[in-house]
């Protein structure tokens, strides 16, 4: 394959709006577009994937099939558990690539792969590694608290800060500052 042959039809989506353009690639990088990667595409491929399904656990197929993964999300999943994609993966993200190629440079891969950045919140990567440490306390926090460990918040949470990296953006942040935030972490989720 030449790269010419990646970019199929940049006229066809030069000529629609940025709003557009957005709002389709808002559809793409979802569970949704997972789940419709199906078909004749997949059929091309089926009988590599067959060898490779016999070595997978039923378990590893449904949870990278269950609906509610971004292919982003199910190729990450794949690779640390050591098991090659199924086709919907690879389809899907080809086609996120296939999209922003076409695109013509008015929209940024960020946005094809998760979507328009938040004000206020940022880039996906910065909200996911925001929500990781969060989820991260609160897996601690649980797990000491049915341990019935005499351990307060404020000191599990110096404790993970402490922990991370030199570098982290979190690692010198105010312990009752990381502490609201997971407050206000955890209330939205309940």
């Amino acid at each position: 394959m030449k790269r010419r042959d990646l970019i199929v039809a940049p006229a066809i989506i030069s000529n629609r709006s940025k709003e557009q353009i957005s709002e389709e690639a808002k559809s793409l990088n979802t569970p949704e577009h997972l789940n419709r990667a199906r078909g004749a595409e997949i059929q091309r491929i089926f009988g590599i994937w067959e060898k490779l399904k016999s070595t997978y656990s039923e378990t590893d197929i449904e949870a990278l099939k269950a609906g509610d993964l971004t292919p982003v999300e199910a190729l990450i999943g794949s690779v640390i558990d050591g098991l090659y994609p199924p086709p919907e993966v690879l389809i899907s993200l080809s086609e996120c690539f296939e999209f922003y190629f076409n695109a013509g440079g008015v929209i940024e891969l960020e946005e094809v792969f998760f979507g328009k950045p938040k004000r206020g919140v940022g880039i996906y990567g910065k909200r996911l590694a925001r929500d990781s440490l969060c989820y991260t306390f609160h897996a601690n926090w649980a797990v000491h608290q049915l341990d019935k460990t005499d351990v307060s918040q404020r000191d599990l949470a110096e404790e993970l800060l402490d922990s991370l990296p030199i570098g982290h953006p979190d690692r010198d942040m105010d312990i009752e500052a990381f502490l609201l935030r997971w407050r206000r972490w955890r209330n939205k989720r309940e």
